[in-house]
């Protein structure tokens, strides 16, 4: 997966043409969260809001990835179900969405490593500009999913304050 996010940020430096901008995904959102709580806040009054709100964004990133893989992960198995369908369906899905998100932090990790904020954000057109609508629909899905994670962030922050 390291090699995987590291050839995947350099891409988006390399050929910023075939890029696209989205809004912050999971774990780019905890580390904005992470950077606002060093730079700005650092009290310890902040710490278990900062900690409850990346907990919560986690959860609800992975379980919505698991959902997603879920209808792949069934046509996965032989027509005839073994009699713990259910469960072996949803380990299928669920290590689906693990391989992913842990490309997104390696990806992320790469973007420090290499100090280009540039990449923040950014995402492969994998098609060429041949898929319009895939590239629309993640737009959306971000933007959606991002105002999900600043509302866990505003709520376990109002909390405190």
């Amino acid at each position: 997966i390291w090699g995987w996010a590291n050839g995947d940020s350099q891409l988006i430096t390399e050929w910023p043409g075939k890029t696209y901008l989205t809004l912050p995904n999971w774990v780019e959102s905890m580390a904005l969260l992470g950077i606002t709580y060093l730079f700005f806040l650092r009290k310890a009054l902040y710490l278990i809001p900062l900690l409850q709100t990346c907990t919560c964004i986690a959860l609800v990133d992975h379980l919505i990835k698991t959902f997603a893989y879920y209808g792949s992960a069934a046509n996965a198995l032989p027509t005839k179900k073994p009699t713990f369908a259910f469960a072996h369906i949803l380990f299928l899905a669920f290590g689906a969405s693990t391989v992913i998100s842990a490309q997104e932090v390696t990806r992320l990790l790469c973007i420090f490593k290499r100090h280009s904020l540039f990449s923040f954000g950014r995402r492969v057109d994998w098609c060429d500009g041949q898929a319009q609508t895939e590239i629309l629909n993640q737009k959306l899905r971000s933007g959606l999913l991002f105002f999900v994670y600043c509302s866990l962030a505003y709520y376990f922050f109002q909390m405190r304050v």
